[in-house]
């Protein structure tokens, strides 16, 4: 999956639902993981420059991560899927050693699931002003890097391995 597949799938959901989906904003992306206000953006802000400004996580600042909050690369993934990069969160263990089900874990305060962990989600945004690559926000499985502020940049047509995922946005009228 990549971004031209997301796209191409909300153009695909809209004509067939006669309603308007697409992918959010990084800074709708941002609102909806609790950011908020928090990244006080500027008109020369892109979405890397604000990458790791905000150092919080979905849950607060508590770390490691208290149980259940969301599915990371953890001690399920040390034991049953190993990486040579070694990147687990010592101390937490989601059950999980890949991805998680949906919905898996409880909501955050806005009633969204899975904002942070399981798969990365890709948003509609340019990652900086050279726009040849698209935003990922958020942390998966697959590391320990969490911060609610994070964001990747990788090409509209890559296909990266076990990640990234999307989440669909339905205007209203």
């Amino acid at each position: 999956m990549n971004w031209e597949d997301a796209k191409a799938f909300c153009e695909w959901i809209s004509k067939k639902e006669g309603r308007i989906y697409r992918l959010p904003t990084d800074e709708e992306w941002s609102v909806a993981v609790g950011l908020g206000r928090k990244e006080r953006r500027s008109r020369s802000d892109t979405p890397e420059s604000l990458s790791f400004k905000v150092k919080e996580y979905p849950w607060g600042a508590e770390w490691p991560p208290p149980a259940g909050v969301g599915n990371f690369s953890d001690q399920s993934r040390k034991e049953k899927a190993p990486s040579d990069s070694g990147d687990y969160i010592e101390g937490y263990n989601d059950g999980f050693p890949m991805t998680a089900p949906v919905m898996s874990f409880a909501p955050n305060r806005f009633g969204l699931f899975d904002m942070e962990g399981n798969v990365r989600e890709l948003v509609e945004d340019w990652y900086n002003g050279t726009e040849e690559r698209r935003v990922v926000r958020g942390g998966s499985w697959l590391n320990e890097k969490v911060y609610s502020s994070s964001r990747l940049g990788i090409l509209p047509t890559e296909r990266v391995l076990h990640q990234p995922g999307f989440r669909l946005v339905l205007e209203t009228q």
